[in-house]
């Protein structure tokens, strides 16, 4: 028996064999070929060896592929290539080299171990590598983060290198991150059960599925649940596979996360196998990421990890990449994260829990946008000045430079004052509020359709002004005094001014607890709740008999979204829509029914409004400013609007989209 090994080469088109010598002919001549492949993934290694041999006039040829990634479809497709032709080499005896006919010779392929696992064909392509060059990514963007987060980057990096090939065999240099332990060791996990697990679940992420592979994994263990868990968490991918096709198994593995976390409180100790509570909250996000958008299952989760870890590195990592926009719902997220904080610092300033340190260093790392195109961005600036203004510490705040101010300019028997304390503390007003506040005022649409929000912007414009002009007035003389301000009662009435300026200006705007800090501060609204708000108010003053505005279809199930709009922005919307829709139950004879809706599909929210009947705009006299209207409130907070046409006799729906424009 001869054995001949082929040659591969790397190319540019990939890894290919090379043919053997043509001498080899004499000695296989009439002989059977054994070729032994010792792994395949796509099969195209299996074609690439019968082709070398397929030179040679052999008599039979026999394929064993040994270890094999392969497709259902490609392994039966090869197993059924029974007869293949082969070349008929030339001889120099024949005079016709034409009448030599290519033989057909028998071909068996067959298949040894088979996984269901997806491969990826290049190292530059697989998720792992993907994820590492986002990480990077984070780690060099210039963006300020909060240490806990950049300690987590760092550390995820270190865990995805690039392992050498040479190291594979040897286990001590592997470690597998985010995979439950052995109890019994450090870090030795159950790899045999791990692979015949992911195998089976490979085998529902397959071109061609087959009914027993449903009955292969119907776990309902809890020991190869958490299995799944380590699998999942390696490869999140194969929970979209679980959800469609085994919808049973995901909903297992929902609850039994639930179970771990919120009702067994992360008590390692009755697992199976050996966990880390980041390992567990990993998986917990991927099964079910609303959770960081839902206050209530948040605040929560916070006081379960306050007694169960010592840090928040992943967590922190998680609500700064949503929060900086960097993620799938980061509107939503934000949203949520600041209320819980917000309602901490209400109950007390001074908190101590590890998740409200955290939620702090998260805030200080939010940036004024120092350009302000459009109007939803100066609202967005103005949140972002009353968050920061509330966490960072006092001596740094705006309303602390007003309050070191306020001296100075009441010390009127002095002509000598430290005027720079004055200048920082107007330096503060101008440039965190005046700018953004004047862009909120220039815009006409705001003026004429949100006109109580436009009033208390207007309100504190002027008192921004009176203080600028009194500041100019006092500043002029200084200069002209070398840096004094004489002693007059001109002058110190102008510096009691600017003084009791400031001492209204903190009392009344500097604080996130004054009424126009909570303005600007609580600028992320509810649809749904809102909307409950102004169905119940419009019904107890009108005769709706003939809607039914199926507020009880709101329930706790659906998505709480929250839009970055303000809520008398929004209000507004809501009021001009149900005009309309009074104003088409009251000229027809069908009974109108709303149905809602609300979205969250890869950070782009939704609130659906739906109406059962169609309607023409002109018979019902509708009127076409309001639906003008809500198209142009909505826009200004970076929304959009879709509907049909009314005139095209469709069902009336409103669907509200915010977020698009970071998804695009």
């Amino acid at each position: 028996m001869l054995s001949y090994p082929i040659p591969r080469i790397d190319t540019p088109k990939g890894w290919r064999f090379t043919f053997p010598p043509k001498v080899l002919n004499k000695t296989i001549k009439n002989k059977v070929v054994f070729i032994i492949d010792d792994g395949s993934c796509s099969g195209e290694t299996i074609l690439q060896m019968i082709d070398s041999i397929c030179f040679y006039e052999v008599e039979k040829i026999i394929v064993l592929s040994v270890f094999g990634r392969l497709e259902d479809f490609q392994r039966e497709f090869y197993s059924r290539i029974k007869k293949m032709k082969v070349k008929k080499l030339k001889d120099k005896n024949i005079e016709n080299q034409e009448d030599l006919k290519e033989p057909i010779v028998d071909v068996h392929i067959y298949f040894g171990t088979q996984l269901n696992i997806h491969h990826f064909p290049y190292e530059k392509s697989t998720p792992f590598v993907d994820e590492r060059k986002q990480l990077k990514t984070y780690q060099n963007d210039g963006e300020e983060k909060p240490p806990s987060t950049l300690s987590y980057i760092n550390k995820r990096v270190g865990e995805l290198k690039i392992v050498d090939v040479i190291d594979i065999n040897n286990a001590t240099k592997l470690k597998y991150y985010h995979f439950p332990k052995i109890k019994e060791s450090e870090s030795v996990v159950d790899i045999e059960k791990i692979f015949e697990i992911r195998n089976k679940l490979g085998k529902l992420d397959s071109y061609r599925i087959f009914e027993n592979y449903y009955y292969e994994v119907d776990y309902k263990n809890d020991d190869d649940l958490e299995l799944i868990i380590g699998i999942v968490n390696h490869e999140p991918r194969i929970l979209d596979t679980i959800k469609n096709l085994v919808p049973e198994l995901y909903q297992r593995l929902k609850e039994f996360i639930y179970k771990i976390v919120f009702q067994e409180y992360l008590n390692l100790s009755k697992r199976h196998y050996r966990w880390d509570n980041e390992s567990l909250l990993m998986f917990l996000f991927i099964i079910d990421y609303s959770i960081l958008y839902n206050a209530g299952s948040l605040q929560s989760l916070f006081c379960i990890l306050e007694k169960k870890m010592d840090n928040f590195e992943y967590i922190s990592f998680v609500l700064w990449k949503e929060t900086k926009g960097y993620g799938i719902c980061g509107e939503s997220v934000r949203a949520t994260v600041f209320s819980i904080w917000y309602n901490m610092y209400k109950e007390n300033n001074n908190n101590t829990a590890k998740y409200y340190r955290l939620l702090n260093s998260i805030i200080a790392t939010y940036r004024y946008k120092e350009d302000i195109p459009k109007t939803y961005i100066a609202f967005e600036n103005l949140h972002i000045y009353y968050l920061k203004e509330t966490a960072k510490p006092k001596h740094k705040t705006v309303e602390e430079y007003i309050n070191n101010a306020i001296p100075v300019l009441q010390n009127t028997s002095n002509d000598k004052i430290d005027f720079r304390k004055v200048t920082i503390a107007i330096d503060g007003i101008r440039d965190h509020l005046k700018k953004n506040i004047d862009k909120i005022l220039s815009d006409d649409f705001i003026k004429e359709h949100i006109s109580s929000l436009y009033s208390s912007f207007e309100k504190i414009n002027e008192k921004i002004k009176e203080i600028n002009s009194t500041y100019e007035e006092l500043i002029e003389i200084y200069k002209t005094n070398q840096e004094k301000i004489p002693i007059s009662e001109t002058n110190n009435n102008l510096r009691n001014k600017l003084g009791d300026c400031f001492v209204l200006f903190n009392k009344e705007y500097s604080d996130i607890n004054t009424d126009f800090g909570k303005l600007c501060f609580e600028i992320y609204t509810d649809p749904l709740e809102l909307w409950k708000e102004a169905v119940n108010k419009f019904t107890k003053t009108n005769d709706c008999s003939k809607i039914n505005f199926n507020i009880e279809q709101i329930n706790e199930e659906m998505e709480q979204l929250k839009f970055f709009i303000h809520r008398e922005a929004l209000n507004e919307v809501f009021r001009n829509i149900i005009n309309n829709i009074y104003s088409c139950s009251q000229k027809s004879d069908k009974k109108i029914v709303i149905n809602y809706r609300t979205d969250n599909k890869n950070g782009i929210q939704i609130f659906a409004l739906e109406q059962n009947i169609t309607f023409q705009i002109e018979d019902f006299n509708l009127d076409r400013s309001g639906l003008s209207i809500i198209d142009g409130i909505i826009e200004k907070y970076d929304g959009k609007v879709y509907r049909p046409s009314p005139n095209q006799g469709n069902n009336m729906y409103y669907h509200f989209i915010f977020n698009e424009h970071k998804n695009n």
